[in-house]
Formats: structure tokens, C-alpha cells, sequence
């Protein structure tokens, strides 16, 4: 095969082998979700300081990704304001080793403690959200402990 020939023949295949790769979601498909602890729709004043939400991940991908990383990279709401600790909060918790590398089909859950943000009785909606993905909402409500 002439050189020329050769040279075309491999820019070619370059230029679209790159518009291929660009054309592709690249990006991984995780699935997300929220829950709390005490578990229900209401939760009564005395339980608030037992208070926990869980987070979720799902690699409904093909590919390995970094959980930790993306789960660090996000972002909490409670009633439409961001929780502007919330970076501190994920980033300064263990979540087990299965976070790091997390194949395709796996999960990866972690709770943490945030009985300080529901203190006072009323509807609580929970968003948890990353460039990656966001959870459906979760809604909960505080009540005062019942005294006969």
C-alpha cells in the first residue's frame, strides 16, 4: 500500500473511531434512592433523634464506576434548600470498600445520622441529586410525640 494511501487511510479511521466516541453516552447509568429510619411516613417527635436516611446506588451500567466519587460529588435538599454541609457530611464517612469499584449490577448504601435538620414537626421532601444521577423524592412527616 502506497505511503499516501496508508497516512489517508488512518485519518480516516481516526476522525470517526473520535466521532463515534463523542456521539456516545459515555456517561454511567446509576439509578438512585432515599429512605428513612424510623421507617414510615411519620415520625413521631420522640423518634427524630433516631433519625436516618439511607442512600442508594445502582450500576445499571456496563461499565465500573467510582460511587464514592460521585456520591461525594452531590448534592441534598431538604424542602427545596440545599444542605450546604452536605459536602462535608458525605465526604467524611466510611462507605465501604464496594463504593470504590462498583460493577455493573451492584449496589452501594450508606446511612447517616441527620436527626438535626427535622427537629421541628412538619413535611419534610428529601432530594439527593449528582450530575450522574437523582433520586426520586422522599417525603416524610414530623409529628409531635402524642400525650394523652
Amino acid at each position: 500500500m502506497p505511503k499516501v494511501l496508508k497516512t489517508a487511510l488512518t485519518v480516516v479511521v481516526a476522525i470517526l473511531s473520535h466521532s463515534a466516541i463523542e456521539g456516545a453516552d459515555l456517561s454511567p447509568k446509576l439509578w438512585a434512592g432515599l429512605s428513612v429510619y424510623p421507617q414510615g411516613p411519620v415520625i413521631r417527635g420522640g423518634e427524630v433523634e433516631r433519625l436516618q436516611i439511607t442512600f442508594g446506588v445502582v450500576n445499571d451500567g456496563t461499565t465500573p464506576v467510582n460511587a464514592q466519587r460521585m456520591s461525594g460529588s452531590s448534592r441534598l435538599f431538604i424542602n427545596g434548600v440545599e444542605l450546604r454541609e452536605w459536602s462535608l457530611i458525605v465526604n467524611n464517612g466510611g462507605r465501604g470498600g464496594q463504593c470504590f469499584a462498583l460493577r455493573p449490577g451492584q449496589d452501594c448504601s450508606f446511612s447517616y445520622s441527620l436527626a438535626r435538620y427535622f427537629r421541628k414537626p412538619g413535611i419534610y421532601v428529601v432530594r439527593w441529586e449528582a450530575p450522574n444521577f437523582r433520586a426520586s423524592e422522599l417525603t416524610f412527616r414530623v409529628v409531635n410525640e402524642f400525650r394523652p
